[in-house]
């Protein structure tokens, strides 16, 4: 009787270890993904120094990627309330076509932005 209970707490923790030792993979998985896309980054950087966009655009990408979300847009503080849209991925066709009409885009005081 002593043995079979003793089996069954060793079981019992072995399975409670397979479980850690899931989320510590999980987790590692998860910080060398942002590890690639701040690597990606930042050899754009490097090489792009006459212009923000590509960077932007990567930076969009890669958040979006690792958000798992169908698109993205990005937008940069003009001052005075305005938001400037400065990059897309994968954006809905009306809404790349709204922006690239009015980039600016001023919301209303009481929204997060």
């Amino acid at each position: 009787m002593g043995l079979g209970r003793n089996a069954s707490e060793l079981d019992g923790e072995l399975e409670k270890y397979k479980r850690e030792l899931a989320e510590a993979r999980e987790h590692l998985a998860e910080a060398l993904e942002r590890e690639t896309a701040t690597s990606e980054v930042l050899r754009l950087i490097s090489r792009s120094p006459a212009g923000l966009a590509p960077i932007f655009t990567a930076m969009l990408e890669n958040a979006v990627r690792i958000c798992e979300a169908k698109f993205g847009s990005l937008y940069l503080y003009e001052g005075d309330g305005a938001f400037r849209c400065a990059a897309m991925y994968n954006a809905p066709p009306a809404f790349v076509e709204a922006r690239t009409r009015n980039p600016i885009v001023r919301p209303p005081a009481d929204t997060p932005l």
